[in-house]
């Protein structure tokens, strides 16, 4: 055998080896969910207290329904690989409002969808999620509909929120926390609506 075929070998095992030395990328994962501050509201009337609130199911349509965290460019939206959601989007915004109705109604009588069939919340919530992304300009955008089917109606009280927070930085946690924001302002939404039904707010 002649000297080229083996410096060709040994040059291709040296790329080889040399791609397999190097390290990945790490994956960062962002919550929805608001960080609890250990603190319950104290404006949550007793017409809640035992009360059942079943947040679901949330519609949320294919473009907007991805992992990767959105980055905003002039020609449209570009994912990140490496910058993702915790978890399925649905339920991630699910449990995020789960856990800030908790805290604000005082109440551990919030559920998230699906639940068990033969249950029925007394107060069930739908969401369905028209726009959930931020622009070139910065800011941060929830545009959504949702539905809150009270005792004896036959048809549930449609809500429209366009919610909107502008990013604090361009980075991939900048816009986590940017869109992390409006969940907490759609939850504090629903909020207010239930207590004004309970005659709490």
């Amino acid at each position: 055998m002649s000297g080229r075929p083996l410096c060709w070998i040994m040059a291709v095992s040296a790329i080889v080896f040399a791609g397999c030395g190097a390290p990945s990328p790490s994956v960062t994962y962002y919550s929805l969910a608001q960080p609890s501050t250990g603190a319950v509201s104290a404006q949550a009337g007793t017409g809640l207290a035992e009360k059942t609130i079943g947040i679901g199911p949330i519609g949320i349509p294919d473009v907007v329904y991805r992992p990767q965290l959105p980055r905003p460019t002039p020609g449209g939206v570009q994912l990140e690989e490496f910058h993702r959601w915790g978890g399925d989007l649905d339920r991630e915004l699910g449990r995020a409002l789960v856990l800030q109705l908790s805290r604000r109604l005082a109440s551990e009588q919030v559920v998230e969808y699906p639940w068990s069939v033969p249950f029925t919340p007394d107060y069930p919530v739908a969401i369905d999620v028209l726009q959930f992304s931020v622009d070139v300009q910065g800011q941060a955008t929830l545009n959504a509909r949702w539905g809150l089917l009270t005792a004896g109606a036959e048809q549930p009280r449609i809500r429209a929120a366009l919610l909107t927070r502008p990013v604090g930085d361009a980075s991939p946690g900048g816009r986590a926390a940017a869109l992390r924001q409006t969940v907490a302002d759609l939850g504090e939404e629903i909020a207010t609506e239930l207590l004004r039904l309970a005659g709490g707010g």
